[in-house]
């Protein structure tokens, strides 16, 4: 028997209105906060706990997050028809917020016998955009933003407990991978391994070992958990785009945007073999905290035969970084039939550039493309 039970206690607040009149206008401002609060408990019989069952044994957690925001937007008229009138209308929309995330989870005892108490307090993140609009004639508007974004960790990502999962792993000190990518530095980390663990005493003997090497290949089981640590995902995006409803054709609206985002630190799981990789092409071998925020090279152990054992624990990181270019180009129009009432056509296309992922966050390392896939497919065009 499972539960997974979820929670969400959410206020909101707005106000706002005009403050003073320029020659163009009356710029007016929205003030607004949030606070939410998100809760997650999940639980399991005995059975499923001590893995008598047909599933794969999970442990009971709960946790929360709590999130403060507050910001304010305005709208602020430079020209238009009481004002410079012959250069159209121009508007700017400005956005400022304030973001804030904290959470704790239930205590435990760990292995040793030492409570823990597991919390997150995140610093006071910014979001800001910068956002404008302009109108040289009736018919078109052109509009561009720029905004820097960010996604807090969630409940799961910062407080799973530790649950059971199973895995093959591939061994970066393996013959065959050590020449794959990195080799210097690789071949470097696995002979300090090999002598750490006693099975030589120099570089010498250390490459004649890892010459013969030949890893088990078997599963192995381990942990996932969540961590305390992670920082917010955070975006740089910036678009340009027009409307068009030409005064020809009355009703008709084309509009197009092009949409240029790339996104940092995004929280990804790690694998037992990103983990054994990361540790083993790290220039800070043993010790990748520096650029992990975790030492990935804690998250396995080794046996007396140098194979990978059982017992491994990993975690979520902020690896990731994804770019994202493509244009959406959308139109409608509405046609009388009269007596009959009134038809709207409407249609949009996304045209997918580039989407490229990287899950170690270094696109010359291992980015991989997948626009164009069966999954992120090129175009998608909706008409009804």
């Amino acid at each position: 028997l499972f539960k997974n039970v979820s929670d969400q206690i959410l206020f909101t607040a707005s106000f706002g209105g005009g403050l003073f009149d320029l020659p163009a206008g009356e710029v007016a401002i929205s003030v607004n906060g949030e606070y939410r609060k998100d809760k997650l408990r999940f639980t399991s019989n005995v059975l499923n706990q001590f893995g008598r069952g047909r599933a794969a044994p999970s442990s009971n957690f709960g946790a929360f997050t709590e999130t403060f925001e507050g910001g304010v937007e305005a709208r602020i008229p430079v020209t238009g028809d009481d004002f410079l009138s012959f250069f159209g209308e121009l508007e700017l929309n400005p956005a400022f917020r304030v973001t804030k995330s904290s959470g704790a989870a239930d205590k435990y005892r760990n292995t040793a016998g030492v409570a823990i108490a597991p919390e997150s307090s995140g610093k006071a993140e910014i979001i800001y955009s910068l956002a404008g609009s302009w109108k040289p004639v009736n018919d078109l508007r052109i509009r561009a933003n720029y905004t820097k974004s960010v996604r807090q960790p969630s409940v799961v990502e910062l407080f799973l407990g530790g649950q059971p999962v199973f895995t093959t792993p591939t061994d970066f000190c393996s013959p065959g991978n050590l020449t794959a990518a990195a080799p210097a530095v690789r071949r470097t980390n696995c002979r300090a391994a090999v002598i750490a663990s006693g099975l030589a005493s120099d570089p010498v003997t250390a490459d004649a070992f890892l010459a013969t090497f030949q890893p088990a290949g078997v599963g192995l089981s381990g942990t996932y958990a969540g961590n305390t640590g992670l920082q917010p995902e955070k975006a740089t995006s910036w678009t340009v785009g027009s409307t068009l409803t030409p005064s020809q054709i009355s009703g008709l609206s084309i509009s197009a945007d092009y949409i240029h985002l790339d996104l940092n630190g995004t929280i990804v799981p790690t694998g037992l073999g990103q983990g054994i990789q990361s540790c083993y092409d790290s220039p800070n071998y043993p010790d990748t905290s520096s650029e992990t925020g975790t030492n990935l090279c804690n998250s396995f152990t080794r046996d007396s035969a140098f194979q990978i054992a059982n017992g491994y624990s990993l975690t979520f990181l902020n690896l990731g970084s994804i770019r994202v270019r493509a244009v959406n180009i959308s139109a409608a129009y509405p046609i009388d039939l009269g007596n009959l009432g009134k038809i709207s056509l409407r249609t949009n296309a996304y045209r997918l550039l580039k989407y490229e992922t990287a899950a170690s966050g270094d696109f010359s390392l291992d980015g991989i493309r997948s626009d164009g896939t069966f999954s992120r497919p090129k175009w998608e065009i909706q008409t009804s």
